[in-house]
């Protein structure tokens, strides 16, 4: 569920009624959806994000005026009135740039029944493509044992020049079995093999994304922090 309020007043009464009818309209929805049948408004799982166009402290803004204090103190008791807890993040410090000024306008925000019911709530900013705002990964889960994960074929697999001649190795070896025995067998060799070949051979895509995106991540610090030293020079 993901809600994208405009909180651009400066009012702390402006601000707490715009906050306070987003988490009535995330209830409702979660209504819709099931996920808070028999449970109370005040016992209710809420999450909120997006654009809040506000910041909670002068940390989270880089170059530009001085943010206003009250505005930030506003914002503050807003979102302690309305019960939500700020739910952090990884990755970037800033959320929104204009290529002069930095600032975390986007977060997410959720009440204590959502960190009750959730064992691991994960905000991450990802990187920005195309959009002066990055974009908001939320990964959430009930408890912390991790599920096996399930095998998948890549596509990208048959486009390697060895790839063909390695399935058919693996498939025409000679295995110990009879019909849908020596089938099933086979399904599993090939699989631990195909494992194998694209940690060792092809490479692990995924990690290679995760490596890449990092490096952009680490990129984009380090330009900030340039700018913040610049900034700061006599």
């Amino acid at each position: 569920m993901e809600v994208h309020p405009l909180a651009r007043c400066r009012r702390h009464s402006d601000t707490a009624a715009s906050i306070g009818k987003i988490i009535s309209l995330a209830s409702e929805k979660a209504v819709e959806m099931g996920e808070n049948d028999g449970i109370s408004d005040e016992d209710s799982i809420s999450i909120v994000g997006g654009d809040f166009n506000a910041i909670l402290h002068s940390g989270e803004r880089l170059n530009g005026v001085v943010p206003h204090t009250g505005s930030m103190k506003d914002f503050a008791t807003a979102l302690l009135d309305c019960g939500l807890m700020d739910g952090g993040y990884k990755g970037n410090s800033f959320t929104w740039t204009n290529n002069r000024m930095f600032q975390r306008l986007d977060r997410m925000a959720y009440n204590h029944h959502w960190a009750n019911f959730f064992a691991s709530t994960r905000i991450q900013h990802l990187n920005r493509d195309g959009s002066d705002h990055c974009p908001l990964l939320i990964s959430c889960s009930k408890n912390q044992d991790r599920v096996p994960s399930s095998f998948r074929f890549l596509h990208a697999w048959v486009l390697h020049h060895g790839f063909k001649k390695f399935l058919e190795q693996n498939w025409t070896s000679s295995i110990v079995g009879f019909r849908l025995q020596a089938f099933w067998v086979k399904q599993r060799c090939l699989k631990q093999a195909l494992k194998r070949w694209n940690k060792e051979v092809f490479g692990d895509i995924f990690h290679n994304l995760k490596v890449a995106e990092q490096r952009a991540a680490d990129c984009e610090i380090i330009f900030n922090r340039r700018s913040q030293w610049r900034t700061e020079l006599p």
